[in-house]
């Protein structure tokens, strides 16, 4: 006599149980992608709560500003919404400013008017060695972030569209 074998349930799933099935699995494939800290996930961005800091993103046109709302400020740059501002140690933009900041060090050990570098790149330099070495903490990121967004840090160097090789 052949045996019985239980088959999986074949009980419908509402579209509501559907939809919040298909976001945690693309929230969970995204946050793969983007390594963000607890409120910088894709699952926090597209939360109904975080509604406001959507609209203030939106309103920056997807581009980093400095704000009193940190909160907007680190969902920019660890979601990577801004090429020119991400936290990604891969990126083009993070490359072309390593190598600069290398070259600063190179410049400071030979010349003897040394350019001291800025608690703006001490504080990158950090950031980009924790991006690399140690994913899964977050504290330089996130106090290169804040140092960043003070109103006295200044600007990084950045990349126009035709350094990135873009068509101009």
């Amino acid at each position: 006599m052949a045996q019985h074998i239980a088959l999986p349930s074949r009980q419908k799933l509402s579209v509501d149980q559907k939809r919040n099935t298909f976001m945690e699995a693309l929230s969970a494939e995204i946050d793969k992608q983007h390594n963000a800290p607890p409120g910088c996930t894709h699952a926090d961005y597209i939360d109904p709560a975080r509604t406001t800091t959507r609209n203030i993103i939106a309103r920056w046109n997807y581009k980093a500003r400095k704000s009193p709302n940190i909160s907007a400020v680190r969902m920019v740059w660890y979601r990577g919404f801004d090429p020119a501002h991400n936290l990604n140690p891969r990126s083009l933009q993070n490359v072309f400013n390593r190598a600069l900041l290398n070259a600063a060090a190179r410049h400071y050990i030979i010349d003897l008017n040394p350019h001291n570098p800025t608690p703006l790149h001490a504080a990158f330099a950090a950031a980009m060695a924790e991006a690399r070495e140690e994913p899964a903490s977050f504290v330089a990121r996130d106090r290169y972030v804040s140092v960043w967004n003070s109103e006295k840090a200044g600007e990084f160097w950045l990349l126009n569209a035709a350094e990135e090789g873009g068509v101009v």
